[in-house]
Parts: C-alpha cells; sequence; structure tokens
C-alpha cells in the first residue's frame, strides 16, 4: 500500500496564495488568481477648489507603499514556517495581521490568507484550539464573500479536517474530507488536483482507522493520475 508520511494542510505565500506546510495531512488555503497590486493601478481623480478635476497618479502607489511591507514581511514568516521555526513564524504573522486590520478590510483576500497561515503555524504548534478559531473566521467570511461550493472555500474546510485528524477526531476528520471530496468532483471534477490531494489525505486516514480496503482503493486512484 502506498502511503504519503504525511497528509498536507494549503496555506499562502504571496499574491494571497496560502502557505503550503506539512502536518498530518495537506492543508490549503490560497486566494487563486487575486492580486492586490494591479500592474496599471487606477487613477484618482482629485477635484480643486476650482472645480476642475486633475488626473494624477498618486492611484495606488501608497498602497505599495503600504502592504510592500507586509507581503515581505508574510513571506518571511512562510520561510519560518518551512524551516520549522514556529514560534517565530506565529509571531511574525501576528505583525502582519495587525497591520492588516488597519489598512485592509476584515475580508480582504490578502488579510484572509493572513490568517490562514497562521492558523497553520498554531496546528503545528499544537495549540488547535486556536487554529480551529482562526479556520472557522476564515471560512465564515470565504462563505459569505466567496460562497460555500467555491474553490478556496473547499480549501479552507480541507484545512478544518486536517486539524480534526491532528486531534485524533478521525470521524469528524472523515466526515468532512468526504464532504469535501464530493463538492470538489462535483464543482472542479474528477482529475482536478484538489480533488486527488483530499483522495489523498482521506485514504492516509483510512489506513490510520485500519480501513485498508477503502484506503487501497483511493491511492490506486490518486497513483493512476499520476501514470
Amino acid at each position: 500500500m502506498v502511503s504519503s508520511a504525511f497528509p498536507y494542510l494549503i496555506s499562502s505565500s504571496n499574491n494571497s496564495k496560502e502557505y503550503t506546510g506539512k502536518l498530518s495531512s495537506y492543508s490549503w488555503n490560497p486566494e487563486d488568481s487575486y492580486s492586490v497590486f494591479n500592474s496599471n493601478p487606477p487613477l484618482i481623480k482629485i477635484s480643486t477648489n476650482m472645480g476642475n478635476a486633475i488626473t494624477t497618479s498618486i492611484s495606488i502607489t501608497i498602497l505599495h507603499v503600504l502592504l510592500d511591507p507586509l507581503v515581505k514581511n508574510r513571506e518571511s514568516a512562510d520561510a519560518l514556517q518551512d524551516e520549522g521555526r514556529y514560534d517565530k513564524a506565529q509571531e511574525l504573522y501576528n505583525g502582519v495581521l495587525l497591520c492588516q486590520i488597519k489598512s485592509l478590510g476584515p475580508d480582504h483576500p490578502e488579510r484572509l490568507a493572513t490568517k490562514n497561515n497562521l492558523a497553520i503555524t498554531l496546528q503545528n504548534l499544537g495549540k488547535y484550539n486556536e487554529a480551529e478559531e482562526l479556520y472557522n473566521d476564515v471560512l465564515e467570511r470565504k462563505i459569505r464573500t466567496l460562497g460555500p461550493k467555491h474553490l478556496n472555500t473547499l480549501r479552507t474546510e480541507h484545512n478544518i479536517a486536517v486539524l480534526f485528524e491532528n486531534q485524533n477526531k478521525y470521524n469528524d476528520a472523515q466526515g468532512l474530507f468526504k464532504e469535501v471530496l464530493q463538492e470538489q468532483i462535483m464543482f472542479l471534477g474528477q482529475d482536478h488536483e484538489d480533488t486527488y490531494l483530499t483522495k489523498n489525505n482521506l485514504a492516509i486516514l483510512f489506513e490510520k482507522q485500519r480501513q485498508f480496503n477503502d484506503a487501497q482503493e483511493l491511492y490506486n486512484e490518486v497513483l493512476q493520475a499520476q501514470i
């Protein structure tokens, strides 16, 4: 039976893509193709006292100045996460999140991505209650802004299933993995990489629960996709 050592977590690096860290399953959390910075930022019209509208390219340049350091800091936190320096990563993510609260709205993709990555860090530190609280907040906001069937909403649910597995809540994890997999097959298709990832993680869970036939069936499906 083929088995990966870990299920995987999904996260975000830059441009609202959530950091990918390893735990006992693969977790995501990413914000697709969203980019905070447009290559051609819109211009801002400023009215003078004379009533004339003058066009200026002050535009989103201000946003670049304000947000660029936050993006770099989050990338540094992602690197610390990769190195297993979770305490330092948590400290940096918290700092980024605090600044984002002042500069971005509560549902902004960049802020949700930071929260996701912080949740993964907390998960790696064994702070499961704090991680679950963050995941649930992110999930609620994604359902409201993106919809319950969106790729990134399903990815957050996937991460919560991994969290349940880490806490040995195998029945809860299996139920959520199956829900996510059903939605992925319906809305993303059998051949989508996220669908295969969930199949792999569910197979790992089946193996832990000694449901070897179910695990073997899913492993075979994942292997066939790689041939």
